[in-house]
């Protein structure tokens, strides 16, 4: 997976949210998303963690994405 970038997947997401889950202007979307532990930096490998922020980042976009294509 490479870092996603927002313009790119902006129309993906307002698909997804439009037509897998329905979600209408003015309704509150809960998007959460694990981040990776002070500990885990030390446990895990390279790869693991950049999963991790790969997703992380994904979540804060399909956030942003939503709170701009969704408003009330």
């Amino acid at each position: 997976m490479s870092w996603p970038e927002k313009n790119t997947i902006t129309q993906s997401v307002v698909d997804m949210l439009n037509v897998n889950m329905k979600v209408k202007a003015g309704e509150k979307l809960l998007v959460v998303s694990d981040y990776p532990r002070p500990e885990d930096w030390h446990k895990y490998s390279y790869l693991r963690l950049e999963g991790m922020l790969e997703r992380v980042i994904l979540a804060r976009l399909v956030a942003e994405i939503a709170s701009e294509q969704f408003v009330d």
